[in-house]
């Protein structure tokens, strides 16, 4: 009786030791996860600073709703697409995996961040 309890005992202690072993496992998954994505985040930012930052000389209309820029009607790059939009088509902010702070993002970049971080 005395060595079925004796082993009764070590199984549980090796349940329990499985169980706290799963658990650090799990929580080493999300935290790997989570690194992960913060990683895609900024390589995908890396690959769109590389050449898509559009030279504002080259630019004359907004390049979402096409309105003509003026000294009134501003140019503003977009910190995620790099495009050049009127004030009115990139007034959201958002911070972006190079930034700290939230910078000006376009409609259609604030879209699609959106629904990434929600997705993630």
């Amino acid at each position: 009786m005395l060595l079925f309890n004796f082993i009764v005992g070590c199984q549980d202690s090796l349940q329990q030791d499985i169980q706290e072993r799963e658990d650090g496992f799990t929580e080493l998954a999300k935290k790997l996860e989570s690194s992960q994505l913060k990683l895609s985040d900024l390589n995908e930012f890396r690959d769109r600073a590389k050449g898509n930052w559009v030279d504002d000389r080259t630019v004359n209309n907004c390049s979402q709703c096409n309105d003509k820029f003026s000294v009134n009607r501003r140019k503003h790059h977009c910190r995620s697409c790099g495009g050049i939009f009127c004030a009115s088509c990139s007034n959201n902010k958002m911070t972006l995996p190079s930034s700290k702070k939230p910078v000006r993002v376009c409609d259609g970049c604030h879209t699609r961040l959106l629904q990434s971080f929600s997705a993630s």
